[in-house]
């Protein structure tokens, strides 16, 4: 889960562990501007060490993004 305020109406980008981003498409409630959630979908991690998670620009449809928050949350199987 991210909170964030997308500048346009619209944004695109992708988020996820490196090499295994997901697409994800945003567009600002009502057409406002103020901060948002957005559900980042699920990441499985298989094996215990370190990971980077990325937010990256989508550069045909993406709007500049000001990110609050990014939030992982531990799921049982």
């Amino acid at each position: 889960m991210a909170v964030l305020a997308v500048e346009g109406t619209a944004s695109a980008f992708r988020a996820g562990l490196e090499g295994a981003e997901q697409p994800v498409k945003v567009r600002a409630p009502d057409g406002r501007h103020g901060f948002f959630e957005v559900d980042l979908g699920t990441v499985r991690i298989e094996r215990p060490g370190s990971f980077s998670y990325r937010l990256r620009p989508d550069p045909k449809h993406w709007q500049p993004l000001r990110v609050q928050r990014v939030v992982l949350r531990k799921t049982e199987p």
